[in-house]
């Protein structure tokens, strides 16, 4: 990218302009030895599984029972995270193919949600739906559909959030995706120009849902029905599972808690750098964002662990790497997706295995696509 993303994020942009990653340039990762050693000697017992489609070859795993596929799917949902790559969703090692692009998707705790359209990438004109993927992979649709919008969700609840244009004002809704219900709708005021998106970003935390104005966060609990600013966070872009985190001037970051504004980690880093949250707000990936650049030297990425501090390298480029539900890195290498558990870093396959044309476009769990 020539700009950065400071000032992707500052500018009326659509969305952070990724570029699609291809197998023979994606890195590594992993889970905790313990577990997947687990894992894999449940694959070696029950065998395995060839699937073809849409001209990506996977190898998944073959189970015997629906009460063992329900549990060993819901855990190596947890632990492996999703990835797609053109219309075509990889999840818990099942192949979903999609009639659409997969342009986004998130996590939650009852399974993955799909925004698909006829393009890949953000367009207006496009037509947006949404899929709830179970970890068994089966599919439920979402009665939401948009035209250029970013929903939040978290991976430890079935509950996803998103601000809907209501005249001069903006309701906020937040729904059930298991239920189907729409568990309230509250409207609050505020000003929305410094994006291209036809409603604010929202973000989403048990009880609190916000949305991104000109003049910073607002926050809604929707239960008690209570709105209230927060202070201090008009040039905070990011926000995942009730932290926020914000660069100063010299280039330290500090993440504070969106309820209270209580710091809760500071991170001394060059003004080139950028940091985004693991989806469950656990974590940060930090990258400069002029690695690459002529006259540049070479830089690793990190993940900061938020609670204890621990900086663990990334073996990569950040965009390499994408995340799973529960906070662990996620990437392919040479056609073999991976998992790295954290901290440490070390990385174990999933035994899933791409097959992807060089010109496929492929998009990893947690990274923000489209948002």
């Amino acid at each position: 990218m020539t700009e950065t993303l400071q000032e992707l994020l500052h500018a009326e942009a659509t969305r952070v302009d990724v570029p699609p990653l291809h197998t023979d340039v994606l890195m590594k990762r992993g889970r905790s030895i313990r577990r997947r050693r687990r894992t894999v000697a449940g694959l070696a017992a029950l065998g395995l599984l060839a699937v073809a489609g849409g001209g990506t070859a996977v190898t998944v795993a073959a189970l015997r029972t629906s009460e063992d596929a329900v549990t060993f799917s819901a855990t190596r949902y947890q632990e492996e995270g999703a990835l797609a790559v053109d219309s075509e969703l990889y999840v818990a090692g099942k192949h979903i193919p999609f009639d659409e692009a997969v342009k986004s998707f998130e996590y939650t705790s009852a399974g993955t949600v799909v925004r698909s359209g006829t393009s890949p990438w953000t367009d207006d004109a496009d037509v947006d739906h949404y899929t709830l993927v179970k970890p068994d992979g089966t599919r439920q649709q979402v009665d939401l559909t948009t035209n250029d919008r970013v929903v939040a969700t978290e991976p430890d609840s079935t509950h996803l959030a998103y601000a809907e244009p209501n005249g001069d004002r903006w309701d906020l809704v937040v729904m059930d995706l298991e239920s189907g219900d729409e568990l309230v709708r509250a409207t609050v005021d505020g000003t929305f120009t410094w994006g291209g998106w036809e409603a604010p970003p929202v973000a989403l935390d048990g009880d609190l849902v916000w949305a991104h104005f000109d003049d910073g966060w607002t926050e809604l609990n929707w239960r008690s029905g209570a709105v209230r600013a927060v202070p201090g966070t008009q040039r905070v872009y990011e926000v995942e599972n009730g932290k926020y985190a914000v660069q100063g001037r010299d280039g330290t970051w500090t993440v504070r808690s969106m309820e209270t504004g209580k710091r809760l980690a500071r991170i001394e880093l060059a003004t080139n750098w950028y940091g985004m949250f693991s989806p469950d707000g656990s974590r940060m990936k930090f990258f400069d964002q002029d690695e690459g650049m002529p006259g540049t030297e070479s830089t690793s990425p990190f993940v900061y662990d938020v609670a204890t501090g621990k900086h663990t390298t990334i073996p990569g480029k950040a965009w390499e790497f994408g995340w799973t539900p529960d906070g662990d890195l996620l990437t392919i290498d040479d056609g073999d997706v991976q998992t790295c558990a954290l901290p440490g870093g070390q990385c174990f396959p999933t035994g899933v295995t791409l097959d992807v044309g060089k010109d496929s476009v492929v998009k990893l769990g947690g990274n923000p696509y489209e948002s």
